[in-house]
């Protein structure tokens, strides 16, 4: 495993916006790179101080203590900005215990590294693992390994190669060997002689990452600047190896395992080949939780690594109890909302004071994942089979004999059914329901005439005959019904749906929404996703950060004018 990392990993705080982003989200990274003060206290803090977040008017920002001090403002008692960064000081004492496992002879223990520390060993270990997200003893197993493949890369013998990486016996060497070399040690030092090996190529918070596997193990992890000289490097590691790149699952695997360690807020104090000797132990572990020629999903991988996944469902209030706890949620990219765009345009336009939350600032947009279809089914004995066949009927009867239901005033389906009505030049009777089932279930039995709704409570009852779809509100045919045309196949136009996204809290880094957004495209090209999402009548549908962010301000701006076209008024 080789490491060539990207210099100026941590932020450089040059402007005063910058600056204010580290105080609104209280980044420690940011402690040692200068100081703010507020006007109307004269207190100077550190960013990360957990005081009241002050008015942006009355900051000023200052590099150093001294500096503050100098233009007459006194140190907070509850932060401490004078004395040194408990987190820089930290970071300076892993990085010391880093060099002594590197530098020693024999292995180290908890207790003999902590002294050397000078601190408690249950302290120092979950000082060492919360910053390098290993224990003491995997970094100092991810270093032997990386000198086992220094070593066996060198000439001499496979024996001399064992005692010079660090091992003390053949046995213990020979136990892992299949794991960290993906061969025998040999065939590896013979330039992968006889091995079949896939490699991927990506990139990750240190810079561009490639990782390589055999049948066995993992053969390689290289971190670097440019992609083109890891492969390069490793085809001249393996000449003798058939190299298959190329290969979408693997390449797939790889990606949702780097996504899933990196951690790009954690530990940026440490040297970088500290960070990358970490990342890299943590690539490799994971990894190795799962089976060649096997995928892995993240709750699945996050059980077998230790780790928690939680899917936490916060209902209530449409959606906007979640909303809220997403947009208030620390910018770290470990917080994920799915939420529909269409539910936030609805609740923005209708009951602006419910929201607690703007989602065009304070969301970072990740990616459009779907959209649900909705259809205009009928009561079967309705004796209606179309469009044309509901307008002569509706041209027939009384203006309003007809009815139809919904969710609610303002609901999808009630402003959906009203366009449909307008295009159609047909009066219909709105008749609000509380749920959507009870309703659907009011059509199939005559009580209601007709409902827009989705397809996947519908299609029980069209497939029994108690129900039938005249028409998918949509662009395009739906898979589960092609045999249905569209309402704009049939002269009425209509654009009705429910969409959802993944988004994180405003101020997340780029790179974390970028890997999340690459992870949403790859997931919604599998052909299992893809059939599940037909399956429940959903359009699978993926989008760029900044086209979804165009896609919520258009669903925005869309139902406002739909809404005040039918006259329905904020409540």
């Amino acid at each position: 495993m080789t490491t060539g990392l990207k210099n100026g990993i941590e932020k450089p705080y040059l402007t005063d916006e910058e600056r204010w982003e580290a105080v609104i989200h209280r980044e420690k990274n940011a402690d040692d790179a200068f100081v703010y003060s507020v006007k109307t206290t004269g207190v100077y803090c550190r960013p990360s101080c957990p005081a009241r977040l002050a008015r942006r008017g009355n900051v000023v920002f200052f590099l150093t203590p001294k500096d503050a001090e100098r233009a007459g403002f006194r140190a907070c008692k509850r932060c401490k900005p004078k004395d040194p960064s408990a987190h820089g000081e930290q970071a300076a004492m892993v990085a010391k215990a880093c060099k002594l496992i590197v530098d020693a002879e024999e292995p180290l223990s908890l207790d003999a590294l902590a002294e050397a520390i000078g601190m408690s060993p249950w302290h120092f270990h979950r000082v060492f693992k919360s910053l390098t997200g290993l224990t003491p003893k995997a970094y100092a197993t991810a270093h032997r390994a990386k000198r086992m493949h220094e070593e066996l890369s060198r000439r001499g013998t496979v024996t001399s190669a064992i005692y010079n990486a660090g091992f003390n016996s053949n046995g213990r060497f020979y136990a892992e060997s299949n794991k960290r070399l993906g061969m025998k040690p040999t065939e590896f030092r013979a330039g992968g002689d006889g091995a079949t090996i896939r490699f991927a190529v990506g990139e990750c918070w240190l810079g561009s990452i490639l990782v390589a596997a055999s049948d066995l193990g993992i053969c390689s992890i290289a971190i670097g600047n440019d992609p083109n000289t890891l492969v390069s490097e490793f085809q001249d590691r393996f000449p003798k190896a058939e190299l298959i790149g190329g290969d979408k699952q693997f390449e797939r695997m790889v990606a949702q395992v780097v996504g899933f360690v990196e951690n790009p807020s954690a530990g940026l104090e440490l040297p970088l080949h500290v960070q990358g000797t970490a990342f890299q132990q943590r690539v490799w572990k994971a990894l190795c939780e799962i089976p060649c020629g096997t995928t892995c999903t993240y709750s699945e991988l996050a059980q077998k690594l230790g780790q928690s996944v939680v899917v936490e469902n916060r209902s209530g209030a449409d959606a906007m109890i979640a909303g809220r706890a997403v947009a208030r949620a620390e910018p770290t990219g470990y917080t994920v909302g799915f939420g529909s765009p269409t539910s936030w345009a609805l609740t923005l336009n209708l009951q602006p004071q419910q929201m607690g939350f703007d989602p065009r600032k304070d969301y970072a947009p990740v990616s459009l994942v779907g959209e649900t279809q909705y259809v205009l089914i009928v009561n079967s004995d309705l004796g209606v089979n179309s469009i044309a066949a509901l307008v002569a009927l509706a041209r027939r009867s009384k203006p309003g004999a007809l009815n139809f239901s919904s969710t609610g005033e303002g609901s999808v389906a009630h402003l959906g059914t009203l366009m449909i009505a307008k295009k159609l030049g047909i009066e219909m009777t709105h008749v609000p329901y509380k749920s959507t089932a009870q309703s659907i279930v009011d059509v199939a039995s005559g009580v209601i005439q007709l409902q827009l709704a989705t397809i996947s409570p519908t299609l029980p009852l069209y497939q029994s005959g108690k129900v039938r779809i005249l028409g998918i509100a949509s662009d395009q045919r739906s898979p589960l019904l092609p045999e249905v045309p569209t309402l704009a196949e049939q002269g009425a136009a209509t654009q009705a749906g429910f969409s959802m996204g993944l988004v994180v809290p405003a101020g997340t880094p780029e790179l974390i929404v970028e890997r999340l957004n690459k992870a949403v495209a790859e997931t919604l090209e599998d052909g299992h996703v893809r059939g599940s999402y037909f399956k429940q009548g959903v359009q699978p549908r993926a989008s760029s950060p900044k086209e979804f962010g165009q896609y919520i301000e258009a669903e925005i701006e869309s139902y406002r004018k739909i809404l005040s076209e039918f006259s329905i008024d904020p409540r």
